[in-house]
């Protein structure tokens, strides 16, 4: 979870240098951004059996943050403005941080 938890805030960091003054001018840092957010979303399915034994609950409401903050990088390639600002990112990534709690 240590792991998950750092890929998500590296993608809200990158994600924060990728969008200027409303759009996203920095299309390197939205794709790895949104690399970071799909390789974490990998590693937590990788442990989510196992963490299932331990908060059934917590685990749905992780998959399902996954499935939210996923939506700020439709495509790879970026288009012109973001689906969300940054604050909503940090948002979505704090909900997860939260129910990853209940699961160490």
């Amino acid at each position: 979870m240590d792991s998950v938890l750092e890929l998500l805030r590296s993608a809200g960091n990158e994600y924060e240098e990728a969008v200027e003054k409303g759009r996203i001018a920095k299309p390197i840092e939205y794709q790895d951004s949104r690399g970071f957010i799909w390789q974490a979303e990998k590693l937590f399915s990788s442990v989510a059996d196992d963490l299932t034994q331990k908060n059934a609950e917590a685990v749905k409401t992780v998959q399902d943050g996954f499935a939210e903050l996923k939506k700020a990088w439709p495509v790879p390639v970026p288009p012109k403005t973001p689906v969300k600002d940054h604050g909503q990112v940090l948002a979505d990534v704090s909900k997860i941080e939260l129910q990853a709690g209940r699961l160490k």
